[in-house]
């Protein structure tokens, strides 16, 4: 069973744009590539609140191929979630 709450299957990310805001979110965070197991012990109120310099459409599903192979929207259309049963509120 699945409760509908987001309309994050509307929004996704190329890998460009998704590299690009991930570069933008550890520069925020005074952090680089070379450092990412840091994010393991940061405080959630730390990334919280770098997260919170961008806009909500800055985070979402990246569409990459393989992990995502199609439009999320489209595959909704398409009945993937068919079988499973929601509850709508």
């Amino acid at each position: 069973k699945a409760i509908l709450q987001s309309g994050t299957a509307r929004h996704k990310l190329t890998p460009d744009a998704a590299t690009q805001v991930t570069a933008q979110l550890l520069a925020e965070l005074q952090l680089n590539r070379k450092r990412l197991s840091e994010l393991a012990h940061m405080p959630a109120k730390m990334i919280l609140k770098a997260a919170s310099a961008f806009p909500r459409s800055a985070f979402g599903p990246v569409g990459d191929g393989v992990t995502i192979p199609k439009d999320p929207e489209r595959s909704l259309r398409e009945g993937i979630a068919a079988p499973i049963v929601r509850i709508i509120r």
